[in-house]
């Protein structure tokens, strides 16, 4: 949160942020920061966890360690 008041124009602090969010099961947050970074300008980071955000929200479930950790995996895949 800190990150995001000092430059809320910053794409990784809201990325940051909303990955918080979604680690402690806030997902209507994340999604809310991750949409809030789109704003700032395109990211692919930002959509892969946004997408990931907005089907946990659709079937009603919550995020489990797993499911965090493949996402930390998938997006590290277009980093290479």
């Amino acid at each position: 949160m800190f990150q995001v008041k000092l430059n809320p124009s910053s794409i990784d602090a809201w990325l940051a942020l909303g990955n918080c969010f979604t680690k402690k099961g806030e997902l209507t947050s994340a999604k809310n920061c991750y949409n809030r970074g789109l704003e700032k300008g395109p990211n692919k980071c930002l959509l892969c966890d946004l997408s990931m955000v907005e089907r946990m929200l659709a079937q009603g479930k919550k995020l489990t360690l797993p499911h965090y950790f493949v996402l930390l995996c998938l997006r590290g895949c277009g980093r290479s």
